[in-house]
């Protein structure tokens, strides 16, 4: 037929994600706003990694926190999770890549600023269409 939804290619069946950056840890000498900044810029990429399983594993939730460390010149040397109840290697591999590609500022003085940064992945159900 024709019409509105009719063909429902590629959505997820009353789902819609959330990601909720929770309070960074910071070790050093880069300011917990200027992190969150920069995490918040980056936002989309860490709801894509969610996203792209969660159109596989509609109930798929949890929270992952990961570590990283940040170098004088502000790029991320190292990214782990340090651990998770999200469980989904697929989404924890792809958060730790895309984190590894970001630029921070750099640190004040220099050296390197370690940080452990919470994320809490939800589907909440779409609100229905009035009819």
């Amino acid at each position: 037929g024709y019409g509105r939804g009719v063909s429902r290619l590629g959505e997820r069946s009353g789902a819609q994600p959330r990601v909720i950056p929770g309070r960074p840890l910071v070790t050093g000498s880069l300011d917990k706003e200027v992190i969150r900044r920069v995490m918040r810029r980056h936002r989309g990429e860490t709801r894509f990694c969610y996203e792209r399983v969660l159109n596989k594993i509609p109930t798929l939730a949890g929270t992952v926190r990961l570590s990283f460390t940040i170098d004088a010149k502000g790029k991320v040397t190292n990214a782990e999770v340090l651990d998770s109840t999200l469980k989904n290697a697929e989404v924890e591999r792809c958060l730790i890549a895309k984190m590894k590609r970001w630029v921070f500022p750099a640190p004040k003085g220099g050296g390197v600023v370690k940080v452990a940064y919470p994320f809490e992945f939800r589907p909440t159900a779409r609100p229905q269409p009035k009819k």
